[in-house]
């Protein structure tokens, strides 16, 4: 693990984890999010672990649209989006243009319309304590 001190770089050694998540995004901070104390866990991620869609820390470049099938996965989990997470317009409907076909089509979908860093800061904030978590690395 490099830790950027200053203008010089420094290696340290961070011991040795049962687990490394590499990378926050939905699947590592609900992967995180779900394991067992025993377990020594370490979770690196790029992005801060604050802020907002208009600072200049890292930013997933895709947008926040939740799928159905991601909005079960969190339902089986018996966990609720934050509505301060949602942004308008709610999506009913996609148009989709494949490329090389001359016409584009409607499909009607379920998804849930979000500010995306705010939902992957939202994932980082249900980490358990007891995770190695290291951001802007």
């Amino acid at each position: 693990m490099r830790e950027n001190t200053s203008s010089k770089e420094t290696m340290r050694d961070l011991g040795e984890f049962d687990i490394a998540i590499i990378g926050l995004g939905v699947a590592g901070s609900n992967l995180a999010s779900l394991l067992q104390s025993h377990l020594k866990v370490i979770a690196i991620d790029k992005k801060d672990s604050s802020g907002d869609c208009f600072d200049e820390s890292f930013h997933k470049p895709c947008g926040g649209l939740l799928s159905e099938g991601g909005q079960k996965a969190f339902a089986t989990q018996g966990l609720n989006l934050p509505t301060r997470l949602l942004v308008e317009p709610q999506i009913f409907a996609i148009n989709t243009i494949d490329y090389g076909y001359p016409h584009a089509s409607y499909i009607q979908k379920g998804y849930i319309n979000m500010e995306r860093h705010a939902f992957d800061l939202w994932q980082k904030s249900r980490i358990p304590s007891h995770i190695s978590t290291f951001h802007k690395a």
